[in-house]
């Protein structure tokens, strides 16, 4: 028989207050395991539930798709109903006649080769930082080591994420990724466990490294067990390939991304100062003379609680906790870089929040961001940069919308899932809920083509373009435009809005842009108008004063929802903020 540490057989003295604590420790964990039993049961018995066919014909009736798909095929849906297999079907948005899919999946409205972020199912085991980024723009399903199996048996994903993550998943994967001196380290089993039955199962895994470069060999045991893996710089991923004997020839670089939802130009009050923040790859050689700069204009010098901060910024470091520091940067309206290297998440998310960047030498940043970020060597430069970019509302207007357009457009987390997606096998476009229509409103047809031409300069150019015209159609145009171009006959009695009404009824775009009459537009109008929906996730955005919600735009371009314009007609009426319509306005 085992006996406690330290205890005599036979003794027949009262238990030291070790022993007692070792068996109250071990009653504790007894209750824990009991408790997660109960939890699994209950996983168990809702997963029950979702086969019935009554949950499954609720879930069919929340998704209009499936709707309006079952009363033009009446029996397929009796069959659906019955638990059968489908051989096979168009799914979701990006179901192809090819793809197999279970009826389960149709119900529930979950496409078996999802087109955009928003149809992937992750299953990850992320840090809180990454966790965050990702779970605006797809579905995550996390899990810990003692309940991964009958979490993912209860939701199949798309793909397994893990990232180099020292407390992922809440903690519950600490020492289970890379490797370390403890005991929960060795082998990684867990992991070992969960990519084996991923694999046996047809799911894809993906590795993502984005620790520091020197960290390669830690978690070198780790990446070798998946099928993908990606790191977040190159340096990384040199390193990577060297440290491990991995199953794939090469390693994918995916840089971090912004989450628009999180840095945003939102609620930014009007600022005339400057700031940096400090961190460990800050170097205080290149940043000691612009800082020397920005202290004729107002600086606050923001360090990360809890780091280390260099000595020559002991006595000018304001520390800051991770939410102070989401918002620190949009505060102020010049960001300092110090980071010599790479592409920094701070500048990032500067660019993101509409701030204004001056940076130490940086050949990444230089190579990437030449004509949106200030580079400075000496004091004398970073006062020049800084000075104009205070001094000259129009000038940094103009980079804040550069370096908006350059973020959202290619920068975020959401175009970092697509690039992870394609690796794993599925084919993203993070820009098809973007497309536009343009609905232009003629008399006669002596403009459509010179209104053609200016469209077509959008950059990216308009899905479609139909013209209104109450007038006599134009036998033939000659058009330089790649996409469809309709002219719609229409009565010159019928109201404006009402015509653009019956123009959105006909496209099939998420998006339109109602315009009255031929306006020119600026190359880039339609793009910044869609880009700002990423952080203001609005039914309608429009030219105004400020980043702001409101209740009225200036006359003009914007964009809308189409069913939005299909179903209330053009423009905006005062009552629409009140039933729930977002108005969003983007300064130019």
């Amino acid at each position: 028989m085992n006996e406690p540490e330290g205890s005599i057989a036979g003794a027949e003295e009262p238990a030291s207050d070790i022993e007692q604590l070792h068996l109250a420790n071990r009653d504790l964990q007894d209750q824990v395991a009991s408790l997660r039993q109960e939890v699994d049961a209950a996983q168990a018995a809702a997963r029950l539930m979702r086969e019935s066919r009554w949950w499954r014909l609720g879930l069919a009736l929340k998704n209009r798709r499936n709707v309006l798909f079952a009363l033009r095929h009446p029996i397929w849906a009796l069959k659906t109903l019955a638990g059968l297999r489908s051989r096979r079907g168009r799914l979701g948005r990006g179901g192809r006649s090819s793809s197999a899919t279970t009826v389960r999946q149709w119900l529930a409205g979950i496409s078996a080769t999802p087109r955009v972020p928003e149809d992937l199912w992750i299953a990850g085991i992320l840090d809180a930082d990454l966790s965050r980024a990702l779970a605006p723009d797809c579905n995550l399903i996390v899990f810990r080591p003692d309940n991964w199996q009958v979490t993912l048996e209860g939701r199949r994903p798309h793909l397994l994420l893990v990232e180099s993550a020292d407390h992922g998943n809440d903690g519950a994967w600490e020492y289970k990724i890379g490797t370390a001196p403890h005991a929960d380290a060795a082998g990684l089993q867990d992991l070992h466990d969960l990519v084996g039955w991923c694999r046996a199962n047809g799911t894809p895994t993906v590795f993502w490294f984005t620790a520091a470069a020197s960290q390669a060999e830690r978690y070198a045991e780790a990446a070798a067990l998946f099928d993908h893996v990606a790191a977040s710089e190159p340096t990384a991923a040199a390193r990577l390939t060297r440290a491990g004997d991995l199953r794939t020839s090469e390693v994918l670089v995916v840089p971090g991304g912004v989450q628009p939802s999180i840095h945003s130009p939102i609620g930014a009050a009007p600022a005339s100062d400057t700031c940096t923040v400090l961190s460990s790859r800050t170097s205080a050689v290149a940043l000691e003379p612009i800082l020397g700069a920005a202290h004729a204009f107002g600086v606050t010098v923001y360090t990360p609680s809890g780091e280390t901060t260099a000595p020559e910024f002991e006595e000018i470091a304001e520390p800051a906790g991770p939410q102070a520091l989401e918002r620190a940067v949009a505060l102020h309206a010049v960001y300092i870089n110090g980071e010599a290297e790479g592409v920094p998440a701070r500048v990032l998310e500067a660019l993101a929040s509409g701030v204004a960047v001056v940076s130490v030498p940086n050949p990444v940043l230089q190579n990437e961001f030449a004509d949106t970020i200030a580079f400075a060597r000496t004091t004398e430069e970073a006062k020049e940069a800084i000075e104009r970019l205070l001094s000259d509302t129009t000038y940094r207007e103009s980079i804040r919308a550069v370096g908006l357009r350059r973020v959202l457009g290619s920068l975020t987390i959401r175009h970092r899932l697509g690039a992870i997606a394609r690796t794993a096998g599925y084919e993203l476009d993070p820009g098809i809920d973007h497309r536009v229509s343009v609905l232009v409103l003629v008399d006669n047809g002596a403009t459509i083509e010179s209104a053609t031409r200016n469209l077509a300069a959008q950059r990216p150019a308009p899905a479609e373009i139909l013209f209104g015209i109450t007038g006599a159609a134009p036998a033939q145009v000659a058009l330089e435009f790649e996409g469809p171009v309709r002219v719609i006959r229409q009565e010159a009695a019928t109201e404006p809005g009402e015509r653009l009404r019956a123009l959105a009824a006909m496209v099939t775009s998420p998006w339109v842009a109602p315009l009255v009459a031929p306006t020119p537009l600026d190359a880039n109008e339609l793009n910044d108008l869609l880009l700002a929906e990423r952080f203001a996730r609005a039914d309608v955005l429009g030219r105004g004063d400020a980043f702001v919600f409101t209740d009225a735009l200036e006359p003009g371009c914007a964009v809308a929802r189409r069913e939005l314009v299909a179903s209330r007609g053009w423009p905006p009426a005062p009552g629409w903020t009140r039933e729930g319509v977002r108005i969003f306005s983007v300064p130019r």
